[in-house]
């Protein structure tokens, strides 16, 4: 399935400035805990930025892309442990971060994007780290989601630690997300219940209904990010969360027939995996 379409040189051109700008929010991590956030929105656009001119992410710039977002991501829940005054990670290089308290970096659309991340770049222990992050501490955000967000940290969270309780838990956040009543029916329809069903016929090994899935995804992906202004945003470039659920897939022997630019080939394949040091 092809991507919507792009405009390659005006992708090029914010790909350039924003290669500029991610070492100087990286140089801040030092300073604030908080730029964090600021270095996994960008490292995360310019990564979804360059596969406009390279749709399979052939190009180790944007494995290396991907692979810092993923980092500010993980660190973002390693960084509440107030118990030290600050946690050394590597997030593009090495750094010491100071330590702060759960808050608005700590909700639970980060922790999600950490989850997909980490999973796309196998990174099994950030994937450990991430499943005993507490919910309180996902809680502890001002802004107050619907119930489904937590319920579906919650079993993303169990599913990644192989935990009790897993088929009820995802019971509870499809009957929830199913009567969410703060979240548009449509971001529910387009993007937020498809990665739920992937994660369903993954768990029962069933590759024709994932694969079902997985192209409907990619359909209802499509429609929401080529709609209107939405089009040039780089979030739509790559259908993250059905990437993460196509590389579980994977690992559970089911084989991910469906091809899309929305699915680039080389980080689905995991072949820059251990090619660049990540920790």
């Amino acid at each position: 399935m092809p991507r919507h379409d792009v405009d390659r040189e005006l992708a090029e051109r914010m790909t350039a400035e924003g290669s500029a700008v991610l070492p100087k929010f990286i140089d801040r991590l030092e300073r604030t805990p908080l730029a964090l956030t600021m270095v996994l929105d960008q490292a995360l656009t310019l990564a979804a930025l360059r596969t406009v001119p390279d749709p399979t992410a052939k190009d180790v710039l944007t494995w290396d892309d991907f692979v810092t977002a993923m980092q500010a991501a993980a660190a973002l829940f390693a960084v509440v442990d107030t118990s030290v005054e600050s946690v050394e990670c590597t997030v593009g290089r090495r750094v010491r971060i100071p330590t702060t308290p759960p808050g608005q970096h700590t909700r639970a659309g980060y922790w999600l994007t950490a989850a997909w991340l980490g999973i796309v770049c196998r990174e099994q222990d950030r994937l450990a780290a991430l499943a005993a992050v507490p919910l309180d501490v996902v809680r502890a955000a001002d802004a107050s989601p619907d119930p489904y967000m937590f319920s579906w940290v919650d079993t993303v969270q169990t599913f990644l630690r192989d935990g009790p309780d897993l088929d009820a838990k995802f019971a509870t956040t499809v009957e929830e997300v199913n009567s969410a009543p703060n979240t548009p029916e449509e971001l529910v329809t387009r993007l937020i219940y498809p990665p739920m069903e992937l994660l369903y016929h993954v768990l029962n090994r069933d590759g024709d209904r994932f694969n079902a899935s997985l192209e409907r995804a990619l359909v209802l992906h499509r429609q929401h990010w080529s709609a209107g202004d939405r089009a040039t945003n780089p979030d739509g470039f790559v259908a993250l969360a059905p990437l993460a659920m196509a590389v579980l897939a994977q690992e559970v022997g089911i084989e991910v027939r469906v091809e899309s630019d929305y699915l680039p080939r080389y980080l689905l394949s995991g072949a820059w995996v251990g090619e660049i040091p990540t920790s």
